[in-house]
């Protein structure tokens, strides 16, 4: 079943099919699925997520929900990343989504004085904080801050997941997640160790699962024997 068949099946005389609704999704699902497993994935979600959790438990400035944005993030980057297009021509694609999706959240967000009412409002504030930098002189809105919040959380989720997907590369996704952590922790209180080897625990998760797969596909690529039962981390391959 291909894409384009998807909605066809799922819709059955104007009305939904839950048997070809959950079979739709499922062959979406494989369509989708990364190389290296949808285990891979939900392990790199949980890593950015304690990224994420560190810098909204830090409480720097009232923002939008920074885990939704993440999670938004990764969907468009496992999207994109699919798409049989040179990379450097999609990558744009979804830095323009992420900046509209940064607008809407922060001009839905009812946060007290970070709150705006639209966009022409924000870009505004903005404008007025960027005058105020630029002449050496003060300006204490916080709106500009929670502005580069979400947009550090767009990128830090969408460029992973790209990498990750599209490279198959995770080493970037550390630098990415362990650069902002640490930023993050140097000012966080007594907990930073503990979110450092949560941090920590689920990368080296992350590491072993694509190792893992990595290695049985090269097994059979090369039609190696070996046993099909090497671990938690090895399951759910195909």
């Amino acid at each position: 079943m291909t894409v384009r068949e998807l909605p066809a099946a799922i819709y059955s005389r104007g009305r939904l099919n839950p048997e070809s609704a959950f079979g739709g999704l499922m062959a979406l699902a494989r369509v989708l699925r990364p190389s290296d497993g949808w285990l891979a994935v939900l392990l790199l979600a949980w890593n950015l997520m304690i990224v994420v959790g560190s810098v909204t438990q830090a409480e720097w400035v009232p923002t939008p929900s920074l885990s939704f944005v993440l999670l938004l993030a990764m969907v468009t980057g496992l999207l994109l990343a699919r798409l049989p297009v040179w990379g450097p021509l999609v990558l744009p694609v979804g830095l323009a989504i992420g900046f509209l999706v940064v607008v809407w959240q922060l001009t839905s967000f009812q946060g007290g004085e970070e709150s705006v009412t639209d966009a022409g409002e924000l870009w505004d504030r903005l404008d007025l904080w960027f005058g105020a930098a630029k002449e050496g002189s003060i300006n204490i809105d916080q709106l500009p801050f929670a502005f580069g919040l979400t947009s550090a959380t767009w990128l830090l989720g969408f460029l992973a997941v790209w990498l990750f997907t599209r490279y198959r590369n995770f080493w970037g996704v550390f630098i990415l997640g362990g650069a902002g952590l640490l930023s993050n922790l140097t000012f966080l209180p007594p907990d930073a160790s503990r979110t450092l080897g949560f941090f920590l625990f689920t990368a080296l998760l992350l590491v072993a699962r694509v190792q893992s797969v990595r290695r049985r596909q090269e097994w059979q690529r090369r039609n190696i024997q070996f046993d099909g039962h090497l671990g938690a981390l090895s399951a759910f391959d195909s």
